[in-house]
């Protein structure tokens, strides 16, 4: 089990990095011709997690938070 662990994570980390090189690359590309410096943390892409975890916590906060769903994600 260990190593199905271990190479699934690999896979996953193998997957989503050329995912997110591509993502970067194109957005300088974008950026080239719009004549802004692109790339994660640009206005048109910003870095996900950041954006996730300002949405928690407004939601947390202003207590809005669909707390079903977050218990059923868990």
């Amino acid at each position: 089990m260990q190593l199905g662990d271990i190479i699934g994570v690999l896979l996953a980390a193998l997957v989503m990095f050329y995912i997110l090189v591509f993502l970067n690359q194109a957005d300088i590309a974008q950026g080239m011709k719009d004549g802004y410096e692109g790339g994660f943390g640009s206005p048109k892409l910003s870095a996900p997690q950041a954006g996730l975890m300002a949405m928690l916590s407004k939601g947390i906060v202003g207590g809005q938070m669909s707390w079903p769903l977050i218990m059923l994600v868990c």
